[in-house]
């Protein structure tokens, strides 16, 4: 054979004489364990996802902590439960999507790219909503719902009666005699950081008359004597609302706005001790006599209209995210019984996550202001929304 040929055929041999399999396979297991001791966590989840043999070795980092999905009462960080760009989850999230699925930050989940409209793919992934009111709400330690989720609950209270006992995740299907189906649910929350309280929450998700989907949750508190109620980890009645806050509060009479009206049929007795503002929620309270370290709560929720994609009082219930995470103290409370390393860590999330808010708010208004206005008139339009906190 010519030397011509040689160095012609040259490359077609050497591709024939190319393994089948990627060249890391052939690599023993110790090897493997010393690479990915070298990864970031995100890698290390990627990598594992590229082939089976890999997953079968290395799959159990998938079920990495921090790669749970974020629900507000069973984590002692709350900076995971926001679109930030430092929560490893999200930055999981982001590197797996593709041509099929697209990330959405506000439920915090991968959607398929067909279900999002083409002006929410233009937006920015972290900032992207799946659809309008998107948002997560917690109804308890165990259940955080997404709007998706939501419509899934609604679509079973819909549907035909089914016989009793029957399970959907986490909720128990009830139909009694002239009344609505209900999705029940009961759960006991232990205290992660301290061992000074417990929380058992019991709640009822139904559809009112009205044809709101409401929610009716009670709370029992279980406390150690001596600790003021501002040592615990908040318990959340709404995001506003921290029902430690009301442990010393005695019921009373509120002059309620007609809105509320419908919402206060629901509740159990009509003296109320708490009526947020800021959304739907009716908080009363039943005195246990003779225990002083044990405290019983009923929330009522308004958690919006039935329709798709749900209205503004969903809306109103989700998790506080952007400006109000920064401006709402009611999120810090963990804060006080982490290390001081973690502490200083945990600060500057928070503020890096608020500061990247603001900017992105502060172009949105310099890009709808007319392009006539002048300068001194933009800032103070600027200094007077960041100053406001934003819905």
């Amino acid at each position: 054979m010519s030397p011509f040929r040689k160095l012609f055929f040259r490359p077609l041999q050497t591709w024939e004489e190319l393994p089948k399999h990627p060249a890391i396979l052939w690599l023993d297991e110790r090897t493997l364990q010393k690479i990915y001791q070298h990864l970031h966590l995100v890698d290390q989840v990627c990598l594992s996802l590229s082939c089976k043999q890999l997953f079968a070795l290395f799959g159990e980092i998938a079920k990495h902590k921090s790669l749970e999905f974020p629900r507000l009462l069973y984590i002692r960080q709350p900076i995971m439960c926001v679109n930030s760009e430092d929560v490893v989850r999200n930055q999981l999230l982001l590197r797996l999507e593709n041509h099929r699925w697209a990330y959405c930050g506000k439920c915090l989940r991968l959607h398929p790219r067909k279900e999002l409209s083409r002006h929410a793919l233009r937006d920015s992934a972290i900032e992207r909503p799946c659809t309008f009111y998107a948002g997560i709400v917690d109804l308890c330690p165990c259940i955080s719902l997404t709007i998706r989720a939501r419509e899934k609950l609604v679509k079973i209270l819909k549907s035909p009666a089914k016989s009793n006992q029957t399970k959907y995740g986490p909720f128990e299907y009830r139909l009694v005699d002239g009344e609505n189906p209900r999705l029940r649910h009961c759960c006991t929350y232990k205290c992660s950081i301290q061992t000074d309280y417990d929380m058992t929450t019991a709640l009822v998700l139904f559809i009112a008359n009205t044809g709101q989907l409401s929610v009716q949750a009670e709370h029992t508190l279980c406390m150690s004597p001596p600790k003021s109620p501002f040592r615990y980890e908040a318990c959340f009645a709404c995001p506003h609302v921290n029902l430690f806050n009301f442990l010393r509060s005695e019921v009373r009479e509120y002059s309620l706005p007609r809105a509320y009206k419908d919402l206060l049929s629901l509740a159990p007795g009509k003296q109320i001790l708490k009526a947020c503002y800021r959304c739907y929620t009716l908080v009363t309270k039943h005195e246990i006599p003779g225990n002083m370290n044990q405290a019983r709560f009923w929330v009522t929720r308004d958690l919006g209209g039935c329709k798709w994609p749900t209205d503004r009082a969903w809306f109103d219930q989700c998790r506080l995210t952007g400006f109000n995470f920064w401006i709402n103290d009611i999120y810090g409370w963990t804060l006080q019984f982490v290390s001081s390393e973690r502490r200083n860590i945990q600060i500057m999330w928070k503020k890096n996550y608020y500061l990247r808010q603001k900017r992105r708010f502060m172009e949105k208004r310099r890009q709808s202001e007319p392009v006539d206005a002048s300068i001194d008139y933009i800032n103070d339009t600027i200094r007077i929304a960041v100053a406001v906190p934003s819905f």
